[in-house]
């Protein structure tokens, strides 16, 4: 009986519990600063995405989605192609 009224405690925290996402985005095609700019614009266009940190020397996107939100791969490719770029890898933490 104790662990299953542990059980349902922890499962009503773990489901109200903040939820945020990390995509890091490997992107072909990223020269310049000015690049970087215009794909941290594009993303930061999209309502889900609250910070974009790009990494021009890896080539690495980092999206930070707001709480309990988040993005698909399919949008994320949609956005960055659209921006001129492509997309090698999504990775989410």
């Amino acid at each position: 009986m104790k662990r299953t009224i542990l059980f349902g405690l922890l499962t009503i925290l773990v489901s109200t519990s903040v939820f945020a996402e990390e995509v890091k985005v490997k992107v072909n095609g990223m020269v310049c600063a000015f690049c970087a700019q215009g794909i941290e614009h594009a993303l930061k266009e999209e309502q889900t995405v609250e910070h974009v940190k790009v990494d021009l020397d890896s080539g690495v996107v980092t999206i930070h989605t707001h709480d309990k939100q988040a993005i698909t791969d399919k949008t994320i490719d949609r956005i960055i192609t659209d921006a001129g770029f492509t997309v090698e890898s999504v990775e989410r933490k």
